[in-house]
């Protein structure tokens, strides 16, 4: 499963094209203000995948209609959108929320980030407490305009469920 950023808007990447390439070739579900069942044995998540904050549109209806279905998990790519009047208007509290976006900052000197990308908002990486729901963003493994990371170490995010 995977969301859109920015730089699929920014390149003008052709979505129906590029969501053919990750489910047919690769198996993988490209989530575009979508949602996708997995079940674990007895054990059922929903994943809810919002459209990128910074260069698409995010798609809150999804999030109405959770309360009585199985556990719930919002990922969006961009982690600013979290700290809109949008995330923090709903009255239920989803148990993860998942973003990226970041890069931890890319450049960073001793834990303090030089910079983050617009829509990041007040978020670089690791675990905040929203409103809405408990944010990991993962600083990931990419670079983002200069090829380079110092500072900020590349992570995969492995979460148990």
């Amino acid at each position: 499963m995977t969301v859109l950023g920015n730089w699929e808007y920014w390149s003008g990447v052709d979505f129906a094209a590029l969501q053919s390439l990750y489910e047919q070739k690769h198996g993988v579900r490209l989530l575009i203000n979508d949602a996708a069942q997995y079940r674990f044995g007895d054990r059922a998540l929903q994943v809810i995948g919002l459209d990128d904050f910074t260069a698409g549109r995010p798609d809150t209806s999804l999030l109405k209609n959770t309360a009585s279905g199985p556990v719930s998990i919002i990922v969006q790519h961009s982690p600013g959108w979290f700290e809109t009047s949008a995330a923090q208007s709903f009255d239920r509290r989803f148990p993860l929320c998942l973003a990226g976006h970041t890069h931890g900052g890319q450049i960073a000197l001793f834990g303090l980030a030089l910079w983050t990308p617009r829509g990041s908002g007040s978020f670089t990486a690791g675990r905040y407490d929203s409103p809405m729901c408990p944010v990991y963003v993962s600083r990931g493994i990419g670079t983002s305009i200069l090829p380079i990371r110092l500072g900020a170490r590349p992570e995969i995010a492995v979460f148990t469920f």
